[in-house]
C-alpha cells in the first residue's frame, strides 16, 4: 500500500507560549500518513496565525509574529518534524494570538492541525530611577 496524507499534527510548542516581545519560539508540523510503501502524494506546509481578527494568514518576514524560515515548506513527503523559529516582533492591538499548521495536498486537498495560543506581552525595560533633591537655601 503507497503512503497516503492524511492530516497534520503541531508537536511543537506542545503548551500555551508566553513570551516578551523581541523573544522567540519554535513551531513544528509534522505530516500524519496512512500506508508504509513508497509516496503516492506530496503536500506543502504553511504556518500560520491569526492576528485576532478571525483571519489566518501565512506567518512572513514581517508583522508581530513573524519568520526568516522558508515558510512554507514546499512538496514535502516525510513524517520528519518540519520546525521553524518564530519571533514576537511586538506586541500588538492584541496580545494573544492562535497559531496552526496548514498542508495542502497535491490533490489540493486541505487539512489543518489543532490550535496553540501565543501570548506576547510588552518588551521588557530596566527603568534606572533618578532621585533629584533640591535644597532651596535662604
Amino acid at each position: 500500500m503507497s503512503t497516503n496524507i492524511t492530516g497534520v499534527t503541531m508537536p511543537t510548542p506542545s503548551a500555551t507560549v508566553n513570551e516578551y516581545a523581541g523573544e522567540s519560539f519554535t513551531m513544528g508540523g509534522v505530516l500524519t500518513i496512512s500506508g508504509a510503501s513508497g509516496w503516492a502524494e506530496s503536500a506543502d506546509m504553511y504556518f500560520q496565525w491569526d492576528q485576532g481578527t478571525g483571519t489566518w494568514t501565512t506567518i512572513g518576514a514581517t508583522g508581530y509574529l513573524s519568520t526568516q524560515d522558508t515558510n512554507p515548506i514546499l512538496t514535502l513527503q516525510t513524517v520528519v518534524e518540519q520546525q521553524i523559529t518564530i519571533d514576537s516582533d511586538i506586541a500588538g492591538p492584541e496580545d494573544s494570538y492562535q497559531i496552526r499548521v496548514k498542508i495542502i495536498e497535491d490533490d489540493l486537498t486541505v487539512a489543518y492541525s489543532g490550535e496553540q495560543t501565543v501570548n506576547v506581552g510588552e518588551a521588557l525595560v530596566n527603568y534606572k530611577q533618578k532621585i533629584i533633591i533640591t535644597s532651596i537655601f535662604s
